[in-house]
This record gives structure tokens, sequence and C-alpha cells, in this order.
């Protein structure tokens, strides 16, 4: 597990820094249809050995697809886009430190989560060192 956390941080950090050098002059919807193709190439690979390719349709499965498809995958990744490209690298990356609290945040107020104090301590860390990084 610490292996894949150590490859996805680097591999956020060299998109990012490759996004912000690169990207600016190429269409944000053709890049994100060359990632998500290139994405969906790879992972169809990996689901043919490891998955029984059977699918259940259900309203909650079409509901959570759709969410995950607009607003996580193509909406997440223009805000992402557009932030690089009018704000540094630095910056924006800075922000992927607040994922964990909104989710915690979230969770708390739609699914009944609790909050402990450490969480909340932890959250102050977050959003303090956000704030180092992305004033003026």
């Amino acid at each position: 597990g610490i292996g894949f956390a150590v490859m996805s941080l680097f591999g956020l950090t060299i998109g990012t820094l490759v996004q912000k050098r690169y990207g600016s002059v190429i269409d944000m919807r053709t890049n994100m249809v060359i990632q998500f193709a290139a994405a969906s190439l790879v992972l169809a690979v990996f689901a043919a050995f490891f998955e029984t390719m059977e699918v259940q349709w259900t309203g909650e499965l079409i509901l959570v697809q759709a969410w995950l498809v607009f607003a996580l995958s193509i909406g997440a990744v223009a805000i992402t886009y557009i932030l690089i490209k009018f704000n540094s690298a630095v910056e924006v990356g800075s922000l992927f430190y607040l994922v964990p609290l909104v989710v915690a945040v979230l969770g708390y107020f739609f699914f009944g989560e609790s909050l402990n104090v450490y969480s909340v301590m932890g959250m102050g860390v977050a959003v303090s060192g956000v704030a180092l990084v992305t004033r003026n």
C-alpha cells in the first residue's frame, strides 16, 4: 500500500509539472479525451485479467457512475487543468491536501460519520499548510 501511495505521489507531481509546462497549448477537451482513453485502455487490460466482466445494472450503480464520470472525472479534471493554467504548480499541488478534509466534513454532514479531536487537529494543520503555500 505504501508503494502505491508513493507511486501516486510521484505520478501526481510529475503530471502536474508536465501539465503546467505543456498543457496550456493543448485544448482541455482534447487533453481529457487522450488522458481518459489511455487510462481506459490500461484499465481494460487489468479488468480482463482480474474481473468477471459481469455488471448488474441498478439505479444506484447508474447514479454512482454518473457522479464518478461527470463530477469527479470530467469536472475535477477540468477544474484542475484550469487551476494549473492560471496558478503555479505548487499552489495547485497544495490544494490536493484539502481533499481528505473535504471528504471528512462531507462524511460528517451527509453520512453521520464522527470527527474526533485528532481529525480536527489534522484538518487545521492541512488548512494552515495550504494557506501558507497559497497566500500572496
